[in-house]
């Protein structure tokens, strides 16, 4: 299903995985189960006359389309991580007190991110805490990590956030900065 009346003029089949296989001809097409079924996968296809294909052989989640014309696409599969921001600076914060930011987790692939670990390090990583260590993040849907920023000296403190993942680029890594300040109060 997926295919009937499609001309096909290129095939290529994941080496990793040989129940995923592709067709290309009047646009991409994908099967997950050895050619059972078919679904179209043409974003970011600009010309859909496809005349060949093949699997990148080191990253097999990567599909390159040739066209008619000359044109060369590549189709990404799997997760994807998108972080927002990509560093973190918490407002000055009075010695015991706190102060929270968050940082958006977006899943920009084709298949479910994985988040399997997300741990806080650095010498000054105590005066940092964050929201949740794991979770399932569908694709075009973001997870919002909370980050805590609880002073117990004066100063400037720096620590990293990683977060494991199952998308490439693994593990993610998050600078952390926040300054700890003495409250004064103004009596007048």
């Amino acid at each position: 299903t997926g295919l009937s009346g499609s001309i096909i003029r290129a095939l290529s089949i994941d080496p990793t995985n040989p129940q995923i296989i592709y067709a290309g001809g009047g646009g991409v097409f994908r099967s997950t189960n050895g050619g059972g079924a078919w679904s179209a996968i043409n974003t970011g296809l600009a010309n859909t006359d496809v005349r060949a294909l093949v699997v990148d052989p080191v990253n097999p989640r990567t599909l390159y389309a040739g066209t008619e014309g000359g044109g060369v696409f590549s189709i990404a599969f799997g997760p994807a991580l998108s972080l927002y921001p990509t560093s973190l600076t918490v407002d000055s914060t009075t010695v015991g007190a706190s102060s929270q930011m968050t940082i958006a987790a977006t899943n920009t692939g084709t298949s479910d991110l994985l988040i399997t670990g997300i741990t806080l390090s650095g010498a000054e990583a105590s005066q940092f805490r964050v929201s949740s260590t794991t979770g399932i993040v569908v694709p075009g849907d973001t997870k919002i990590i909370t980050v805590s920023f609880m002073p117990t000296s004066l100063g400037p403190k720096n620590a990293s956030l990683t977060i494991v993942h199952n998308a490439s680029g693994s593990p993610a890594v998050v600078p952390l900065m926040g300054k700890g300040i003495q409250w004064v109060a103004i009596v007048s």
